[in-house]
């Protein structure tokens, strides 16, 4: 299905599901067709825990997809950005969407790890700035992640690298981030867990060169996203 097709028919979906939003243009622009592929994804896959890094209408989207009668899954919102996480609370709070949902401001740090680009790529260590050989990258996890969260369905749209502090090159252009929690939690993570990618190609490849276990790959290249799906 190309593209104008299916942001069609999810800018009709998302209007006739999602007008009680409340959203303050100025700072949201809803992409319907990102935010469906997000909704249809979670209602499939029904995951107990959704970690999402960057926060906002999609989190509203992520809400309304666990609501179902009796259901205990929990949304956790990562959020490197106070300001946006405030307009993601009064977002949600003024449109009137509940939902078991926890929004935390937190800083990345950086890692140090050795990775490669593909498969059959020798290894090649990224520093903790960048790497000139490679390009201008910085590994990112988070703690409080690694210690406290599990999560079967996982969204990434953040973090906005020019809301991490320090993380520029030595010609100060901001770095490419990407985000490693999952590497470090793959070999807890239950099977069918997914991974949705929101643009940010070489993160997703940065994941899918150094997975460890068995997933699966499909690439919506008419919305520019990636799903990874854990198989064994």
């Amino acid at each position: 299905m190309s593209r104008l097709v299916f942001m069609y028919y999810s800018d009709i979906w998302f209007r006739k599901k999602f007008s009680f939003l409340k959203i303050e243009r100025k700072n949201f622009k809803p992409q319907s067709d990102d935010l469906r592929r997000i909704w249809i994804n979670i209602k499939k896959s029904k995951p107990d825990l959704c970690l999402e890094y960057g926060s906002g209408i999609s989190s509203a989207v992520i809400l309304d997809a666990l609501s179902t009668p009796n259901s205990k899954s929990k949304l956790i919102s990562i959020e490197s950005n106070k300001k946006w996480a405030n307009n993601t609370k009064k977002m949600l709070t003024n449109s009137g969407v509940n939902g078991n949902f926890d929004l935390k401001v937190l800083n990345p740090v950086t890692e140090k790890i050795v990775l490669s680009l593909s498969k059959d790529a020798a290894e090649f260590w990224y520093p903790s700035k960048i790497n000139p050989s490679r390009g201008n990258i910085v590994c990112l996890k988070y703690p409080y992640i690694l210690k406290n969260i599990l999560p079967d369905f996982i969204y990434i749209d953040g973090p906005d690298p020019n809301d991490i502090k320090d993380f520029k090159s030595s010609q100060d252009d901001s770095l490419i981030p990407c985000v490693i929690d999952i590497l470090y939690l793959e070999e807890k993570l239950k099977i069918g867990t997914l991974v949705l990618i929101d643009g940010r190609d070489f993160n997703a490849n940065i994941l899918w060169s150094n997975f460890k276990r068995n997933w699966k790959k499909e690439i919506f290249n008419n919305q520019g996203m990636t799903l990874f799906k854990l198989i064994q």
